[in-house]
């Protein structure tokens, strides 16, 4: 980050040898007081200033190194306004190099040259006022440092001032020679990008040769030095070198360098799938046969294979190869794909090392109780499940649900994104910001609507023990009378609760979980909204499917937080996706709690919202008009009075507890992300 130095507070560093410490004081005027305020150019400062900034240079790194120097460089006694001189000199050098970053178009900038007004108080170098401009005329003239004359007429190129062409080739020539013989390193590596930027900004073809020619010569020495390593000083300049020699009009553009087989040999180096596919980005252009784009895209895929290979640990093992088999199936290579998905198959889940964490809330008997005790306060068993089917969403309401995904967010998850398993395998990335508000989103519904079940299933199994478990008939002649219109759906449900007082919880929730597309299709048919598709072409005719049918009713009236609750439970990918699962076959869990979630949707479709005005004891066989219907979609379950205080005050306390398992598993993920090395 930029910082304008020559506002801070009065300077006072210390420096030391193997005497003593010397402390070089703030500068001062001739009364002897630190001088602020805008610069005001002077010409006995020129000398001052190249003399401070050569020194500077000698043993930098780079601009924003030698402005440290500057910080604790002595100034020559009756320099006037000497702090002044020395706060706009370390402004100068901290502009500083700053590469086009990854996946755009190759470049290096002289930062704030890309005019947004500069960072840290520092004002965009197009703007710098005419009194420090001249004192950079004066230093880039004189300076005889390589770093220093390439930085100034830099700056000074950026700032329009004087011959642009012939600003950028000296500064471009001076990047070249700073860097000749050091190192190669991220600092080397802007110089030579920014040489080659600058060189392209004025069409100069003979320091973009000699650009190009030091940045292959750097990226050949690197690669057979540490082959398939330090992608971060690679990259850039293949993305520079790739970009080809600049185009001299008249003049056939042949280039004399052998950029291509460079590419070839770092991606066959490559071991990393993100890295692999920048280079592959850069190769693609480069060709027009199909054959040649096709080996590309295999030699990315390949690159993958050996990360998942080398991969310690079989979660790494397991990103790895599903990178491979989405390179793999955007390129339409559907063996490789085929590849991927096998060895993904083949990793245990019980080798992935997931870990559980967990957090509780403490519910006060009473509270418990008072959710509890109307499944049993009446004489007759119906009462107990008229209050089952007039509870609320488990999942909560739809606006506190966005309220705490926007809040939990935190900035690791913006940098590491969730990713999402079912039964072993990946099932989602979290990758954009909106996919990470319906990640947090369905956490908290799970928390809340499986701590909810619980207590409904504990409310259900007593009134079972207390009434004893009613007869399917009994059950169904309740469903009809409370509004089910449906007979066969009514006794579908029926057999459902039965299975679950059983605790058959499998069978009741593989009956159940169909039994809620049939409610929702029915519902709409009975709305005249015309759902049946035609035959077309090769597809047959049919209904649509479990979204498309509650988005319908989400358009027509039906409350967003009951749509949200059926969305989370049935479908996927953030949910628990019941409805899939169950249909595909897959591994899922068949607990009390998720055959009291499925009873509580269908219940709400199929009897609830099937009701009629009155919603006890009513003709099945009455016809609704179409606003009734979409009334009780609106609002299905309006509870009032103690139950929705007390089922209030359980979500409230479940929200808290599930901020608490929220924060553990950030506190986990962070304990366990590897440090990033450059």
């Amino acid at each position: 980050m930029a910082m304008n130095y020559g506002n801070l507070a009065p300077l006072a560093a210390t420096t030391s040898d193997d005497s003593q410490d010397e402390t070089v004081q703030p500068d001062a005027d001739a009364a002897g007081e630190a001088i602020r305020g805008p610069y005001e150019f002077d010409a006995a400062h020129v000398s001052v200033a190249v003399s401070m900034v050569d020194d500077a240079f000698a043993t930098a790194v780079d601009s924003f190194d030698a402005g440290l120097s500057i910080m604790k460089a002595a100034i020559p006694a009756g320099t006037v306004r000497a702090a002044s001189l020395r706060a706009v000199l370390v402004d100068a050098l901290t502009n500083s190099l700053r590469l086009a970053p990854g996946g755009e178009k190759a470049g290096c900038f002289l930062d704030p040259a890309d005019g947004g007004g500069g960072s840290g108080g520092l004002a965009a170098i197009r703007e710098t006022p005419d009194d420090v401009v001249r004192l950079w005329r004066g230093i880039a003239a004189s300076v005889s440092a390589a770093g220093a004359v390439a930085h100034f007429e830099d700056l000074l190129f950026c700032r329009h001032d004087g011959n642009g062409r012939a600003r950028a080739t000296r500064s471009g020539e001076a990047y070249l020679t700073a860097v000749h013989g050091r190192a190669v390193d991220i600092p080397v590596v802007e110089m030579l990008i920014r040489a080659w930027t600058l060189a392209r900004n004025v069409r100069n073809s003979g320091l973009d040769a000699d650009a190009r020619s030091a940045m292959f010569t750097a990226v050949s020495d690197v690669m057979a030095a540490r082959p398939g390593e330090r992608p971060g000083v690679v990259l850039p300049m293949l993305a520079a070198l790739a970009a080809g020699p600049l185009e001299v009009k008249g003049t056939p553009t042949v280039d004399p360098l052998d950029v291509d087989g460079l590419l070839r040999q770092a991606a066959e180096d490559c071991h990393d799938g993100r890295h692999a596919s920048e280079i592959a980005r850069l190769r693609r252009p480069r060709t027009s046969d199909p054959v040649a784009r096709e080996a590309i895209a295999r030699e990315e895929v390949a690159a993958c294979f050996r990360s998942a290979d080398a991969a310690p640990q079989a979660a790494v093992r397991m990103i790895r190869l599903e990178e491979a088999a989405q390179i793999a199936k955007k390129r339409s290579l559907p063996d490789l794909e085929r590849v991927a998905a096998a060895g993904m198959q083949a990793i245990k889940p019980a080798d992935l090392g997931f870990q559980v964490v967990s957090a509780s809330e403490p519910l006060p008997t009473h509270v418990a109780e008072g959710f509890l005790h109307p499944y049993t306060r009446s004489p007759d068993w119906r009462d107990g499940l008229d209050f089952f089917l007039a509870s609320d969403p488990p999942s909560g309401d739809i606006d506190d649900l966005r309220s705490h995904a926007r809040q939990a967010r935190s900035g690791l998850s913006l940098i590491l994104p969730p990713l999402l398993f079912a039964g072993g395998l990946p099932r989602m990335r979290a990758a954009t910001a909106a996919d990470q508000e319906k990640h947090e989103m369905s956490f908290f519904a799970g928390v809340r609507a499986e701590n909810i079940a619980r207590l409904t299933a504990e409310g259900l199994d007593r009134l079972a023990a207390h009434y004893g478990i009613p007869s399917e008939d009994d059950l169904v002649d309740f469903f009809m009378s409370r509004g089910s219109r449906d007979p066969r759906a009514a006794r579908t449900l029926a057999k459902a609760f039965r299975h679950f007082w059983h605790g058959d919880y499998e069978s009741s929730i593989h009956l159940a979980a169909p039994a809620f597309e049939g409610a929702a299709r029915n519902l709409l048919i009975e709305l005249d909204e015309g759902i049946y598709r035609a035959q077309a072409d090769k597809e047959p005719g049919g209904y649509p499917g479990l979204y498309t049918l509650i988005s319908e009713l989400e358009k027509l009236a039906l409350d967003e937080s009951w749509a949200y609750f059926f969305r989370w439970l049935l479908g996927g990918p953030y949910g628990a996706n019941i409805r899939n699962t169950i249909a595909h076959g897959l591994p899922s869990e068949m607990s009390p709690a998720v055959a009291v979630l499925t009873l509580r949707a269908v219940s709400v479709l199929a009897v609830v919202v099937g009701a009629t005005s009155t919603r006890v004891h009513t003709s099945n066989n009455i016809t609704r008009d179409r606003e009734t219907v979409l009334n009780m979609l609106a609002s299905p379950t309006p509870l009032s009075g103690k139950s929705d205080r007390l089922l209030g005050w359980v979500a409230d306390r479940l929200g808290r507890a599930a901020w608490t398992v929220d924060l553990l598993r950030i506190r986990l993920a962070r304990r366990r992300t590897p440090k990033n090395h450059t």
